[in-house]
């Protein structure tokens, strides 16, 4: 029978099945996740976020949840230093210079680069304060396959992941942006996509596993 869930209405049912422990989340931008964590009665998250002007949003989600951490640091597949590139619109910030998306924003412009040292998911995950708990994970940020490759020694104690994804690759600036190469390297790991959910932008949206 075939279902036509939401991705809201699959993460309800998700969080029935595989309850959720402890959530990482990167791209963690300036916290608007918190209050859906909050709802959920989450005890353990960690927040990772590469652009430090959201810093102070970040900690501010942390008041009274002794299990709340952020972690202000750019996430890739190896410890090298990288452009990271400041967008005029903030969330779209990230590793890519957001020219690139001129197909899908033709305004989105180049405001900073910075040069930052990256860092893997899984040494942050190891230095955080119920890292090992972490059963849920969310990418928020574009390409999402480096962040996957630096966490792969995790991806056997998660239970379901979210991962920003480019739908229309056509558009995709990289391979690692685009579903179809998250799909495969998330199968070989066990994992299948069970839902997809456009943004307002259609070509860019949600994918859940």
């Amino acid at each position: 029978m075939r279902t036509n869930l939401s991705l809201e209405g699959w993460l309800d049912h998700l969080r029935v099945l595989e309850p959720v422990v402890g959530v990482v989340h990167v791209g963690a931008g300036n916290g608007r996740a918190a209050d859906r964590y909050a709802d959920w009665g989450v005890d353990t998250a960690i927040f990772v976020e590469a652009n430090e002007d959201f810093y102070d949003k970040l900690v501010a989600t942390l008041r009274g949840r002794d299990n709340w951490t952020v972690h202000t640091t750019l996430i890739s597949n190896s410890a090298v230093d990288m452009d990271f590139f400041v967008a005029s619109n903030p969330n779209e910030s990230g590793v890519l210079r957001p020219e690139v998306f001129a197909g899908l924003w033709r305004n989105l412009k180049t405001r900073e680069r910075r040069r930052l040292h990256a860092t893997t998911l899984e040494a942050i995950l190891a230095v955080s304060k119920g890292g090992q708990r972490a059963n849920w994970a969310v990418v928020d940020c574009v390409p999402a396959l480096p962040v996957l490759h630096s966490a792969s020694h995790c991806l056997d104690g998660w239970d379901v992941i979210i991962a920003r994804v480019i739908l229309d690759e056509s558009k995709a600036p990289n391979d690692g942006a685009a579903k179809s190469r998250i799909d495969q390297f998330l199968s070989s790991r066990g994992y299948w996509c069970v839902a997809s959910e456009e943004e307002f932008q259609p070509a860019i949206g949600s994918a859940l596993r």
